[in-house]
């Protein structure tokens, strides 16, 4: 997926939209409160906020929203403005990002191209090392994580046909 797309006639940024991963990890969450009550979590690769949104709203202790662009980290915080949760933000990179002590990493769907694929999957795989749980959501993308990974449920989502290739799409959201 290119940076921008055309929406109405205006470049729009590719983190502005609620992608499949980012929906049905955030319909997890919620769905599984007790993952995140009281939890530490980070939500990597943050874009617009969802995930890091859902966790505030299911109870965690203390969320993180993280990118390395400083406009989805201003969208991200208003998000969460707009949904009453409070959040922190983080400009980091996934090539060396060490949070602080974290309870649970999040990240929505960030293997839409192969660099940032492997970026995102070592990430995460530093951080499983770390002893913090890892969760993602696999939507399909050609450079996800595909060994020792686990399901742990699946979703089937409406989607833009704008942006994917049917009206619908099945997620699954995997731990390490």
């Amino acid at each position: 997926r290119s940076q921008h797309h055309d929406i109405v006639g205006a470049a729009t940024p590719y983190w502005i939209v609620a992608w499949p991963g980012g929906q049905g990890l955030a319909r997890y969450l919620l769905d599984t409160p007790q993952l995140v009550s009281e939890k530490r979590v980070i939500d990597l690769g943050c874009g617009n906020g969802l995930v890091a949104v859902a966790a505030a709203i299911a109870g965690a202790r203390s969320v993180v929203a993280m990118d390395t662009d400083p406009n989805a980290l201003v969208c991200a915080s208003e998000t969460a403005r707009r949904n009453n949760v409070s959040i922190e933000i983080e400009r980091g990179d996934l090539r060396n990002y060490e949070p602080g002590p974290v309870d649970l990493v999040c990240a929505g769907d960030l293997w839409y191209e192969r660099a940032t694929g492997r970026l995102a999957t070592g990430c995460l795989g530093r951080l499983k090392q770390a002893r913090s749980t890892v969760l993602f959501c696999d939507a399909g993308r050609s450079f996800r994580p595909r060994s020792d990974v686990v399901c742990l449920e699946t979703y089937r989502l409406p989607v833009s046909r704008e942006f994917e290739s049917s009206a619908t799409l099945s997620v699954r959201i995997c731990t390490l």
